[in-house]
């Protein structure tokens, strides 16, 4: 039988370095994601589309967040503070991450992966759920006595008010709903710092 390597997302664990009381899986991240989704952004929708404004499409969106961490599988979960340490660093990490796809997954495949947090309301989405999703795995560790997370809230909260503020310098209608998501997260978020 043929090793499938995506499978190992089950295997790779997420916020390497940091105590959890409950590990997460890339996968556990990933439909964590989809959870959240599939929860808020129906309603969303029919709000977008009583003001006559650009529906997520919510199949796509699906898609984005599934395949949008599937190089995790090839190199295992990089904590953010190094990864995003120095452009060098990141530059040589996307390179290696590039190598290891080519040699495991179609090209479609990998521009998929690669354009999953384009500039696209859905690939939008994935960059705000991503965030969404990590908070909450944050508050729940914070639930079950995990003191030492909380250290790591507020960059999720500066991640998400940064993303707020770009939908703000569009001063764009149509982003009314993404604005006022994140403000209810960053409120939730916020109360456990």
């Amino acid at each position: 039988m043929k090793n499938i390597p995506l499978t190992n997302l089950s295997n790779i664990n997420r916020y390497s370095g940091t105590y959890l009381i409950k590990s997460e899986s890339v996968s556990d991240h990933v439909w964590g994601m989809v959870s959240i989704a599939l929860t808020y952004l129906p309603n969303i929708n029919k709000n977008k589309a009583s003001k006559g404004l650009k529906e997520i499409d919510l199949k796509e969106l699906i898609y984005k967040i599934n395949i949008h961490d599937i190089d995790e599988a090839f190199y295992t979960d990089i904590p953010r503070p190094f990864k995003w340490y120095d452009a060098g660093i990141h530059d040589q990490i996307e390179r290696v991450s590039q190598c290891l796809m080519q040699e495991n997954l179609s090209l479609e495949l990998i521009e998929d992966i690669n354009s999953a947090k384009d500039n696209s309301l859905e690939g939008i989405w994935v960059t705000i759920l991503d965030f969404v999703q990590s908070g909450c795995k944050m508050m729940h560790e914070i639930n079950l006595g995990n003191r030492y997370i909380k250290s790591e809230l507020p960059n999720v909260v500066e991640c998400l008010n940064n993303l707020r503020d770009k939908f703000c310098e569009l001063n764009h209608i149509g982003y009314i709903y993404e604005i006022e998501f994140i403000d209810n997260w960053v409120n939730q978020l916020v109360n456990y710092e």
